[in-house]
């Protein structure tokens, strides 16, 4: 099963990096968990957030924040609304639905004919 994550939202942060001190580097994104694969995909609740340096290259983790970068993260993760979740089927599932439910009822018919 292929697992990605989309992002959704990003915003762009006027905190000091803990890195480099830079006041215009930080952005945080948000992104949502999406499976796939032959017969279904889906979305879930699951979301990840990254907080990367553009000026350091440097990804930021939470050990690292500063109290105003949380208050700051908290802010920004009630803005951010997920996409509702969704689980659709897809041809392959159609198909092969079709295919059992055909099967099954060529079963019952020839089992039918031979009882008679």
């Amino acid at each position: 099963m292929k697992t990605t994550f989309t992002k959704y939202s990003e915003a762009k942060l006027k905190n000091n990096c803990p890195e480099c001190y830079s006041t215009d580097g930080l952005t945080l994104s948000f992104a949502q968990k999406h499976e796939e694969n032959k017969f279904f995909d889906r979305s879930s609740n699951e979301v990840q957030s990254t907080m990367k340096c553009s000026k350091c290259g440097t990804t930021i983790y939470p050990a690292r924040w500063t109290e105003d970068i949380e208050r700051v993260y908290e802010y920004n993760r009630k803005l951010a609304v997920p996409p509702k979740p969704y689980f659709k089927f897809k041809a392959l599932t159609a198909i092969l639905l079709i295919a059992v439910v055909l099967a099954g009822a060529v079963a019952a018919y020839l089992i039918f004919i031979m009882n008679k």
